[in-house]
């Protein structure tokens, strides 16, 4: 008997302030696309599904509202922040 492997979803952990740039994050730009729509489509084809992980106050913005989201609702920061909130709705997946 085989054991089935769980699907593997990916995560984009977005959002939060930069200290270093003094800007938000999620605006940042590499060449002609933003930072979010880079990485979210450099990962897509590799995943069964993909998500970008936002704070509750970044998730209507521009950029974020065009990819699958999973909304950070705790007062925790960073990227663990993300990753525990993605284990919520989807438990059994890696």
């Amino acid at each position: 008997m085989q054991n089935q492997l769980p699907s593997i979803f990916g995560l984009v952990l977005t959002g939060g302030h930069s200290h270093r740039t003094q800007t938000d994050k999620v605006t940042l730009h590499y060449g002609k696309h933003s930072q979010i729509k880079h990485v979210f489509y450099l990962l897509e084809p590799h995943m069964t599904r993909c998500f970008i992980s936002l704070p509750t106050d970044q998730k209507f913005g521009p950029a974020p509202s065009r990819f699958p989201q999973i909304i950070v609702l705790s007062d925790e920061n960073g990227p663990v922040a993300g990753l525990r909130a993605a284990r919520h709705p989807y438990p059994d997946v890696a």
